[in-house]
């Protein structure tokens, strides 16, 4: 369970990095190139996502990297132990 929600969490930051990307223009052919597929390259204090796309006329291949920090979300209220004598 715990495995499926960490790499649910990948799969988002998958997505969310390739919605601000623009598809690249193909060197060869000035064409808009096509996704093909997306990996976490690096996971530190700064992530790369690698990206790749295909030239659906020539088939060159180009990668794009965006780096991203990760963020840490905080509980808004932590429980706190008070005790035996605060308990009652």
């Amino acid at each position: 369970m715990v495995a499926e929600r960490g790499s649910a969490r990948v799969v988002d930051r998958l997505k969310d990095s390739l919605a601000g990307l623009e598809p690249p223009a193909c060197v060869n052919c000035r064409v808009e190139m096509i996704w093909i597929m997306s990996t976490l390259v690096r996971q530190s204090s700064a992530s790369t996502i690698l990206h790749r796309f295909v030239c659906p006329r020539c088939n060159g291949v180009n990668d794009v990297e965006t780096e991203f920090k990760p963020i840490r979300v905080l509980p808004d209220k932590l429980t706190k132990w008070r005790g035996a004598a605060n308990a009652a």
